[in-house]
């Protein structure tokens, strides 16, 4: 079984805009992140939400950043 978990990139309010110049670590928060049945495609902007499952909170992993998809594989059911 396999997942992919995208994240977006990020639409920062623009009262925002000069924080996240100063700390871009920050940006991510803006970010949506979903998770995906199959692998998303990128269009520029976003990812191709043609078989999203959910959207999950964007502190969820940090490590994902903007524009960035990861795979995830389980080969055994638990």
């Amino acid at each position: 079984m396999k997942i992919w978990i995208a994240r977006d990139n990020a639409i920062v309010p623009e009262d925002m805009e000069h924080y996240i110049e100063k700390h871009p670590e920050e940006e991510i928060r803006y970010a949506k992140l979903s998770i995906f049945y199959d692998m998303p495609t990128w269009d520029g902007k976003n990812w191709n939400y043609s078989r999203k499952i959910c959207e999950i909170d964007s502190y969820m992993f940090p490590e994902i950043g903007c524009g960035e998809c990861f795979e995830f594989n389980s080969t055994k059911p638990r």
